[in-house]
């Protein structure tokens, strides 16, 4: 092979890993948003999130909570910023 050839073999390889980590990037990140998006934990099973409506075999979302500390920590520095709507009601009676 000439310069010119190993030079051209080489970015046509360079291009094709690229692409393919950059795909495989993509389903990792579509993966871990779809699964911790909204305060939820979806179930997956082989880099796949289990969909599906209720029925058998259904499990719905984990809901993790955040500690009481950091929820406290939160409202002292941002006041009601983050509270939902319905919370504010119920302090503001």
């Amino acid at each position: 092979m000439t310069p010119t050839d190993r030079a051209e073999y080489l970015t046509g390889k360079t291009i094709a890993y690229t692409d393919m980590m950059m795909k495989r990037w993509d389903k990792l990140a579509r993966l871990l948003i779809v699964k911790y998006n909204d305060q939820s934990i979806r179930p997956s099973q082989n880099g796949e999130i289990l969909a599906g409506r209720p029925g058998p075999g259904f499990q719905r979302p984990e809901v993790p909570a955040y500690s009481p500390v950091f929820v406290d920590a939160v409202k002292a520095a941002t006041g009601n910023r983050y509270v939902k709507p319905q919370e504010v009601r119920i302090q503001e009676r």
